[in-house]
């Protein structure tokens, strides 16, 4: 069995972990418009890409 101390440094160690993690894919979320919009602009040259394929 674990000591109090070591647990609450597995606890502490694993919310910091899960915290960086919402915090990388809060930030990766901020470019899904931008990259949208530019693959609206550019979808014909997907669809000649799918096309010829």
């Amino acid at each position: 069995m674990k000591t109090e101390p070591e647990l609450r440094k597995k606890i502490k160690t694993w919310v910091i972990v899960f915290i960086i993690g919402l915090v990388l894919s809060g930030v990766t979320a901020f470019p899904i418009e931008t990259e949208l919009a530019w693959l609206a602009n550019h979808a014909s040259v997907f669809q000649d890409l799918c096309m010829t394929g």
